[in-house]
């Protein structure tokens, strides 16, 4: 009965029309803060996935290039020294 009693108040006010816009723009704000959010961090993710991979590819590129010069250079010894 208490919780009755002290709910009656909020209730009254939750059928003024104002408050019933109020809680509208309350719950719209929430919902668009969250959709903003989910979207910078899908953003945040998708840009470390290709700074990854951008790293990566720079990375066996160098590595590529660094084993084609070894070959060059130990063909070329080879080819001198024989």
């Amino acid at each position: 009965m208490r919780f009755v009693l002290l709910s009656a108040p909020i209730a009254h006010e939750l059928t003024n029309p104002f408050y019933q816009r109020v809680v509208v723009v309350i719950i719209i704000v929430i919902v668009v803060v969250v959709i903003v959010v989910v979207v910078v961090v899908i953003v945040v993710v998708v840009v470390v996935i290709v700074v990854v991979v951008v790293v990566v590819v720079v990375v066996v590129v160098v590595l590529v290039v660094v084993v084609v010069v070894v070959v060059v250079v130990v063909v070329v010894v080879i080819v001198v020294v024989v």
